[in-house]
């Protein structure tokens, strides 16, 4: 299983296991790249507070003598590549807001994500579950948005990071996508 935890507002977990879609739109006409996705080929080790843990399904670590571990901090995610898009965010803002943050299928490329890993399953520190089918990601550009308008998500925002659909973008159903 491939594990992904999130510490914000809520701890998640991701576990990987199956799904898929279609899109009308392309991923690129949905975003604006701020900056690139590095050619590197070391993680980041954390510095700071560590607000992503993911391990199971994946051939990376940067947690020295563990394998399959990989803990990042804010500076570290957002080493990754930063993409901004706009929504309407009805469940946080009530408002189409500008999101900043690393694409998902970026995060599990650098983690290495096995091809056998299908879908994602995030606990919350409130046990609250969601599945995302890890098709989702390959399809749409969903972000693991860090900053709103530019700011640092705040834990009222549902912060310090959070899953972005490109709502507007790409024909989803709301009511099945917004439980994840």
């Amino acid at each position: 299983m491939f594990y992904l935890r999130y510490v914000c507002c809520c701890l998640l977990l991701l576990i990987l296991t199956a799904c898929g879609s279609g899109a009308p739109a392309t991923p690129t006409q949905v975003y604006r790249v701020i900056s690139e996705v590095p050619a590197q080929s070391a993680l980041p080790l954390p510095t700071g507070e560590i607000i992503l843990t993911i391990t199971g399904k994946i051939g990376r670590s940067n947690i020295p003598g563990t394998p399959k571990k990989v803990a990042l901090d804010l500076a570290g995610l957002e080493s990754l590549g930063m993409v901004e898009y706009k929504v309407l965010d009805k469940q946080g803002e009530g408002r189409e807001a500008m999101f900043q943050g690393v694409l998902l299928q970026t995060l599990l490329m650098a983690v290495q994500t096995l091809p056998d890993a299908t879908t994602l399953t995030f606990v919350a520190r409130d046990d609250y579950h969601i599945d995302i089918p890890i098709s989702d990601p390959q399809a749409y550009p969903i972000l693991v948005a860090t900053r709103i308008e530019g700011q640092p998500l705040a834990l009222d925002q549902r912060g310090p990071a959070r899953i972005i659909y490109p709502y507007g973008y790409f024909p989803f159903d709301e009511v099945q996508t917004d439980r994840r």
